[in-house]
């Protein structure tokens, strides 16, 4: 097993973690240091709460499972939920990945995120931290000190799900003061649990660097080499967008034939077939937002589904 070595920026000249605000004199690593070099290029921060609901760790294990010979570098902080399913999720579509701790790198875990940090190292990943071990501890300080890696050290940050006091703001923040694009998942309509996706999603009325992630296919303006990889994408460009996916009546019939095959339509799915038509997302969340709130639709574990019916 790797052991922990301690590195500074005369050892890694030109890696983004020593351009971060409040550039750290050393870092304290286990694993495969050279991927802190390839940040920049290939880092793709994987952000949300501690508490996802299911849709939004099923998703974000689809989405990574799809990046497979992307050649990406998944970064998160290893906290619980969203964290440790992005690094999960690396390492079942074989991708590395990079763990920044808030805790001392030998600071021992509860034992299933202490198991996943071995597998993190075994599978070619690193884990990082700024702090050696001390005896003292871990200050809820460390963790927003831990977001300016994941922020400001990678290619572009991805946010899938947040609550309106949610800390992965903090992540937001770094990545807009070093310019680095952040991509958010539309907040599932009338749930407050992705209130924050709402408001980061607003920061774009700001000029902010922020974009609408509806699957891997939104990352292509970062990483070209998706355009080829994915599968079952568009190969021309987009057809004019029109206001209105078709009519709010074809949109709920949509949904109710769905509901009547398999309980419903996932909302991803309901985007792609919107994306490929070429309709605004927009327009399609406001019509599914006003109809949660109407009762025509509800939230069924994890799907949309039409209402009880009068």
């Amino acid at each position: 097993m790797s052991c922990i070595q301690e590195v500074r920026p005369e050892d890694l000249p030109g890696a983004s973690v020593w351009t971060v605000e409040r550039p750290p004199s050393r870092l304290r690593v286990r694993g495969d240091v050279s991927l802190l070099s390839a940040l920049k290029a290939r880092g793709l921060s994987v952000v949300g709460t501690r508490a996802p609901t299911a849709r939004a760790e099923v998703s974000t294990r689809q989405w990574i499972r799809e990046l497979r010979g992307s050649g990406l570098i998944i970064a998160s902080g290893l906290a619980p939920g969203i964290d440790s399913t992005s690094h999960e999720a690396a390492l079942s579509a074989g991708l590395p990945t990079v763990a920044f701790l808030a805790p001392p790198l030998d600071q021992t875990l509860p034992p299933l995120r202490e198991d996943l940090k071995n597998r993190i190292v075994a599978a070619g990943g690193l884990l990082v931290s700024e702090h050696p071990h001390d005896g003292s501890p871990v200050e809820g300080w460390r963790f927003s000190a831990r977001n300016r890696f994941l922020g400001g050290a990678a290619r572009a940050v991805l946010v899938i799900e947040a609550g309106a006091r949610s800390g992965t703001f903090g992540t937001a923040t770094q990545a807009f003061r070093h310019q680095t694009p952040c991509y958010v998942v539309p907040a599932w309509p009338g749930d407050p649990r992705t209130a924050g996706n709402d408001a980061l999603l607003e920061w774009r009325n700001n000029e902010a660097a922020v974009f609408p992630f509806t699957g891997p296919w939104s990352l292509r303006n970062e990483w070209h080499q998706l355009r080829a990889l994915l599968p079952g994408q568009p190969r021309r460009p987009p057809k004019p967008r029109t206001p209105l996916p078709g009519t709010p009546e074809e949109v709920e019939l949509w949904i109710r034939d769905g509901t009547l095959l398999s309980g419903g339509i996932p909302l991803p799915s309901l985007i792609d077939r919107a994306t490929a038509a070429g309709w605004a997302p927009g327009p399609l969340f406001k019509l599914i937002e006003d109809g949660v709130r109407s009762g025509r639709f509800v939230s069924r574990e994890g799907r949309l589904a039409s209402g009880p019916v009068a």
